[in-house]
């Protein structure tokens, strides 16, 4: 994104900032419903079970914060007449050292990111899922949940559904059409390097 940035040491940096999340949706769809669920949480709750299960989902345990698969709720725009959501996958990372924090400690996932880089490389998988069909992929909507469809990078035409993954298959099953494909090479964090 061209123009100043805060930061003295990228004040000429032309970044673009992806906000991800561990889950695929939020739980709310507007500044509003948030504004009404922030007022009363247990009766907002009651009156929308949408975000009461959603809610319910959220509530599942993370070995780490550079295992976990993060997605953006949100589209953002890709170019002038497309869109699309960002996932990041974990593609490498070094196992967890069982006394490298204490399991009772509140910080646990802190500990485990201090480790994990420390002890070797770390890498994630940028993916893109382009909206291909208006009905199902609102871009206004972040309580619907895009379904996905993989397709192998270098091929076009036919898609493979996506493995369910470590947490079962999505409600509902697919929705929709999802192509999820490398957007770049693997974020990679140097070996041996404390992240910042």
């Amino acid at each position: 994104m061209p123009g100043l940035k805060l930061m003295e040491q990228e004040s000429r940096a032309d970044p673009q900032d992806l906000v991800l999340q561990n889950q695929d949706i939020f739980f709310v769809d507007t500044a509003r419903n948030m504004c009404e669920f922030q007022q009363d949480p247990v009766a907002y709750r009651r009156d929308h079970p949408v975000t009461h299960r959603i809610l319910r989902e959220k509530r599942k345990p993370e070995e780490s914060v550079l295992t976990a698969t993060y997605w953006g709720v949100l589209p953002y725009a890709f170019g002038t007449d497309r869109h699309v959501k960002y996932k990041l996958v974990p593609a490498g990372c070094a196992q967890g050292d069982p006394h490298a924090t204490p399991a009772a400690e509140n910080s646990f996932l802190r500990g485990d990111l201090q480790y994990r880089p420390a002890a070797d490389e770390v890498a994630f998988d940028l993916l893109l899922q382009f909206r291909t069909d208006p009905d199902s992929m609102p871009l206004d909507r972040a309580t619907v949940r895009w379904g996905e469809i993989a397709e192998r990078p270098g091929e076009g035409g036919e898609a493979d559904p996506a493995p369910a993954g470590r947490h079962g298959p999505r409600p509902g099953g697919l929705r929709g059409q999802l192509h999820l494909q490398p957007l770049a090479q693997p974020a990679r964090a140097p070996t041996g390097r404390q992240p910042r």
